[in-house]
């Protein structure tokens, strides 16, 4: 399998005691298992893409958030941003071996520990494991907004979800589809900041869904139409969980998502040609 695009697993190579040579899922796996405190979404590489390619966040240096030496972050107009993996592969994974070995219930670390003692997984997982750390799958958001738009045990972390509640906000100006997106289980006991840095970070698009799409790099997550892509049937009007698909229906979905970060990234370098650079970021 070719890697067009950098994963941002091999940053931390030397850390993780990596080579680049390893297949995806086994850096996934190294990744997970680690003991050091790193996410990268959040780490100097991503951040210094983030300053570089996202207009609202351009001429802003990342800084060390307090008591990390691996994570960073960036503050403009009063909000602070991070990274957020848009879709996560762990959710993904689980479902993968408990479908594949016939279990009831498995965790990620379990499934890590599995690749890393020999199972091998199918080309589109082993894809997938490679795309999910391309910049095609992340994308810089407020602060908190990660976490709350996970929801409980992550189960709503896809970004078609995002897309959606963030396409209705911007159609109907209903505050309930805030909610919906960074409060679905009633636990989020700061919802008027949540709100108040959804709103500021939508403003700089004029709370207009194609200007938020286009200046997001997001139009391979849209149809012709504009409407956000969604990843399975009945998952935007009924939630449906991921652990209801058919075995079909979850490789179906794990090629769209593929797909989509492919055409992501590519979007991402033709229009930074002059920034992007494999690995790094160009001066």
């Amino acid at each position: 399998m070719e890697e067009k695009y950098y994963d941002g697993k091999k940053y931390y190579n030397n850390l993780l005691n990596m080579t680049d040579e390893i297949l995806p899922c086994q850096r996934w796996a190294k990744y997970c298992l680690t003991t050091e405190k790193i996410d990268i979404d959040v780490s100097l590489w991503a951040m210094e893409y983030y300053v570089k390619i996202y207009d609202c966040l351009i001429g802003n240096d990342p800084v060390n958030q307090k008591g990390s030496s691996y994570k960073y972050e960036v503050s403009t107009s009063g909000v602070i941003y991070r990274g957020d993996t848009m879709t996560s592969y762990a959710n993904f994974i689980r479902k993968y071996f408990k479908e594949k070995d016939h279990l009831r219930n498995i965790g990620k670390e379990k499934c890590a520990e599995k690749i890393i003692e020999g199972e091998s997984v199918e080309e589109y997982m082993e894809e997938f494991a490679y795309l999910s750390h391309t910049l095609g799958n992340l994308i810089p958001v407020p602060l908190c907004f990660n976490v709350e738009r996970s929801g409980e045990f992550a189960d709503c972390d896809y970004w078609d979800i995002a897309m959606y509640n963030i396409y209705r906000w911007c159609e109907t100006g209903d505050d309930r589809y805030i909610y919906e997106l960074l409060n679905r289980y009633n636990k989020n006991n700061h919802m008027a900041e949540s709100i108040f840095r959804f709103k500021k970070w939508l403003s700089i698009y004029n709370c207009n869904w194609q200007e938020f799409v286009d200046r997001n790099y997001l139009n391979a997550f849209v149809d012709k139409d504009g409407y956000p892509i969604e990843f399975w049937n009945n998952h935007f009007a009924f939630n449906r969980k991921i652990d209801s698909l058919s075995s079909s229906e979850f490789k179906d979905t794990v090629e769209l998502i593929n797909k989509l970060i492919i055409n992501r990234n590519k979007d991402i370098v033709d229009r930074n040609k002059n920034i992007i650079i494999y690995g790094g970021v160009s001066n």
